[in-house]
């Protein structure tokens, strides 16, 4: 099998395509029936829904900043039940990148517009991450002539490296992190709250622009979360959070390798790439340059918190 390996600049513009009109009787009659229903309608031209959507795909994937191994037979497909109705979501690759175990898939939704008495045409709209747990999984792939895909492919790993990423904050997100070691977990109180404080590692990352990172100096990268304690608080203490986020009030400080890196809950920014972002709350990501003597500091100006390998306590004042 042939594959290209690309590495794509910055992200390109998604091709937009708009929803296919009319439905007179003369385009009705033109229609190709599939077999395939939408909501109990027929749906017809599937040809040519499935050739826009692996356009799109196709103009997705050369936007991301990423070095990837895709297929030349890489492609979209509908998804169907065993009933032939079909998902409102397409499924589109294979695809491999930098860091990954297997190979991956995207979404891609389907805007639905009248062709005719009972008959639907679909139109492709965005390119968005999987969904393991959209209840797609048990789907089967359906090509144009009606021809059955598989999810179970081999894609080779692609030969290139990830970049280093500068030490400090950061201030987006990454989607996926890949090595992760739990490094404390305890209950604080912050922002007049009870919050369960969770500090994870990791080693490689990627963003929602599909770059790949790895920490400085064969260093690590750390994650702090937060979550309500009491779910009878949560709307108050998920409030909390959010406005600290945006105020900057809940300080980080890090010590690490004889060096101090200082930094505040905020609310990650996204990063594009022709995908549908995938939403993150309230967090604190580090790329930081080693890990011997970690020591992490949360403080709301009242009170102040210690983590280190050991867990989380009080700090002393």
């Amino acid at each position: 099998m042939r594959v290209r390996t690309a590495v794509a600049g910055a992200a390109a513009l998604l091709a937009a395509f708009g929803g296919l009109a009319g439905c007179g009787s003369e385009e009705s009659e033109r229609a190709e029936a599939s077999g395939l229903t939408y909501l109990g309608d027929e749906v017809v031209d599937v040809e040519a829904t499935l050739s826009e959507a692996t356009a799109l795909w196709t103009t997705t994937w050369k936007s991301w900043n990423q070095v990837l191994t895709v297929p030349d037979d890489s492609r979209c497909w509908l998804l169907a039940d065993e009933q032939d109705e079909i998902a409102p979501h397409g499924i589109c690759g294979p695809f491999r990148g930098l860091g990954t175990r297997a190979p991956e898939w995207v979404l891609v939704s389907f805007v639905p517009s009248s062709a005719g008495a009972s008959q639907v045409r679909m139109s492709p709209g965005t390119i968005m991450p999987y969904d393991s747990e959209a209840g797609l999984n048990s789907r089967r792939l359906v090509g144009a002539d009606g021809e059955e895909g598989s999810r179970d492919v081999q894609v080779p790993e692609p030969d290139g490296w990830p970049k280093v990423m500068r030490a400090g904050q950061s201030e987006a997100h990454p989607r996926l992190q890949s090595f992760r070691e739990p490094l404390a977990r305890g209950r604080v109180r912050l922002l007049g709250n009870d919050y369960v404080l969770q500090v994870v590692t990791s080693t490689l990352v990627q963003f929602n622009d599909r770059s790949t990172y790895v920490p400085p100096n064969d260093g690590i990268f750390v994650d702090l979360r937060f979550r309500h304690y009491d779910s009878d608080d949560a709307p108050q203490a998920s409030a909390a959070l959010r406005e600290a986020a945006r105020s900057g009030d809940l300080k980080v400080q890090i010590e690490v390798e004889g060096r101090s890196f200082r930094g505040a809950l905020r609310e990650p920014v996204a990063r594009g790439g022709g995908l549908r972002l995938k939403t993150y709350g309230p967090s604190a990501f580090f790329a930081l340059p080693g890990a011997e003597g970690l020591r992490i500091v949360v403080s709301d100006g009242d009170r102040s918190w210690e983590v280190t390998a050991d867990g989380v306590a009080p700090a002393a004042v």
